[in-house]
């Protein structure tokens, strides 16, 4: 169960990160 639970929270600090940057990303365009 930890290991999923860690590879889930991985996954939202990625989208998280990713969201960030495609967000300045889009406000300097």
């Amino acid at each position: 169960f930890k290991g999923i639970f860690y590879i889930s929270l991985v996954k939202i600090i990625y989208i998280y990160i990713s969201f960030k940057i495609n967000y300045k990303n889009l406000k300097r365009a």
